[in-house]
């Protein structure tokens, strides 16, 4: 009798449950995905079900993609860092560079707020969270505001009147903090942040949407020489990201570890090179390191690609003045310090090309002259684009990466390492035009039709 007691609410749940689904099926077969109903169904199948609505299932199933790499890449770097003798301090989102209190209460705003932006498009409108993602990374430089925003209302609540004095206060303890702070110029070797917590992991799963609102293919013509076990530790790459456009979205499939790049080869650990006004600003410096950028200086790169791999967008800021839609320009004839430095370091180059960033933006030549010289004088790139409904949210084109070949170097020679001016400028020269006629190839063999490129 008392087996059959505790046996009767069990088996009334399980018909309770059942009863749910078949009202799900019917709600989710007779109205579209996109209906009137699809939030009552939405709803309605959150924690009741798994087999009723298929937008829900294909959701799940792609969350689970998303922490497989997470899974390896933490086992991995646990290991790493705890026979170096690291120590794990935590900075917002996951990431392995110990930033100061004042960075790192930023972060945790700005984690917050992603997250509530996740569980409210998770809970109503699960369509919206790629265009909010997408729209908040096309306006960068707004990133600052949400995290600031959450500060000046708690700042409201816990001094009242006196709010501008907490926050003046809080500004120049940033400020010291920052400038003595050397996160941007100390490569730690271990990539990518792995998010922790659940308000971490929601966040990251807000950013990773992105790749939905523009989707976002993968084509590795070589698989094997990424995921060889047997010189996983000593091969490293530089890998050159092509076109920069208006803004450089080929970059987030190697910058984030949630992308389709990192689920095939979670073993693949690389950093990025940023540049150093980028780590002037609030909350965009903080999520450049979080996401394994350092600055870009020639001595801070080197002691990066001899930790890691490492990504670069070789055209920079004249790539990004050079955007025009319909064209892909790509600044490389006289760009030739990644590759010396690939050699300097032992690595293998490998191109990357990222086709449909350069028609992702509208571009206007207004006062073509001025910016070129501000951009030439000062390193200052104002580009004048629009999006859809003129902001900065990129039209809804599909995005295909290329990861080309890799391409083997000149290595060092035992007497070599001595010479400060290895490598000599004609084996920079060759291996210079080898690489121009690897990426010219990879674009012909990819690109649609009469699509063009234009080496500057």
């Amino acid at each position: 009798k008392t087996e059959k007691k505790k046996a009767y609410p069990r088996r009334k749940s399980e018909k309770r449950r059942r009863k749910q689904a078949t009202k799900v099926e019917v709600y989710a077969s007779s109205v579209d995905s996109k209906g009137s109903l699809s939030f009552f169904v939405r709803r309605l199948c959150r924690g009741k079900t798994r087999m009723a609505a298929p937008q829900r299932q294909e959701r799940e199933a792609a969350d689970s993609d998303e922490d497989r790499p997470m899974a390896c890449a933490v086992e991995a770097r646990d290991k790493r860092l705890f026979e170096e003798g690291a120590r794990w301090v935590a900075s917002g989102y996951g990431g392995w560079h110990r930033l100061p209190l004042a960075s790192w209460l930023l972060v945790q705003l700005l984690n917050f707020w992603c997250a509530c932006l996740h569980w409210f498009c998770q809970w109503f409108f699960w369509e919206l969270e790629p265009v909010l993602s997408t729209f908040m990374i096309g306006g960068l430089f707004g990133l600052s505001l949400p995290p600031l925003f959450l500060m000046y209302k708690i700042f409201r609540v816990v001094f009242g009147e006196r709010v501008w004095y907490a926050l003046a206060a809080y500004g120049v303890w940033y400020a010291v903090s920052c400038a003595r702070d050397d996160s941007p110029v100390r490569p730690t070797g271990v990539g990518q942040a792995v998010p922790q917590n659940f308000l971490e992991k929601a966040a990251a799963k807000f950013w990773t949407s992105h790749f939905r609102y523009n989707p976002t293919s993968l084509t590795v013509e070589d698989e094997k020489a990424f995921d060889d076990d047997d010189d996983k530790d000593t091969r490293r790459f530089l890998f050159a990201v092509h076109p920069h456009g208006i803004h450089c979205w080929p970059l987030n499939m190697l910058s984030f570890r949630t992308s389709h790049f990192h689920h095939k080869f979670p073993r693949v650990e690389c950093a990025g090179l940023c540049a150093s006004v980028m780590f002037k600003l609030p909350v965009i410096r903080e999520s450049f390191l979080c996401m394994g950028y350092v600055d870009a200086r020639r001595a801070v790169a080197e002691k990066a690609l001899a930790k890691s791999s490492l990504f670069v967008c070789t055209g920079g800021e004249k790539e990004a003045m050079a955007t025009k839609k319909g064209v892909d320009h790509v600044v490389l004839a006289n760009r030739k310090g990644f590759v010396r430095l690939a050699m300097q370091q032992g690595a293998d180059l490998v191109p990357v090309f990222g086709f449909g960033c350069s028609d992702l933006y509208e571009t206007y030549d207004w006062f073509a002259g001025f910016r070129n010289w501000l951009q030439t004088t000062f390193a200052i790139a104002i580009p004048i684009f629009a999006g859809r409904f003129g902001g900065p949210l990129p039209f809804r084109i599909p995005l295909r990466v290329v990861v080309g070949e890799p391409l083997t170097l000149p290595k060092k020679m035992p007497g070599d390492h001595q010479d400060p001016a290895w490598p000599p400028a004609d084996l920079v020269d060759k291996a210079h035009t080898d690489y121009v006629d690897a990426l010219t190839k990879l674009h012909k063999k990819h690109a649609s039709y009469g699509r063009v490129l234009k080496i500057i």
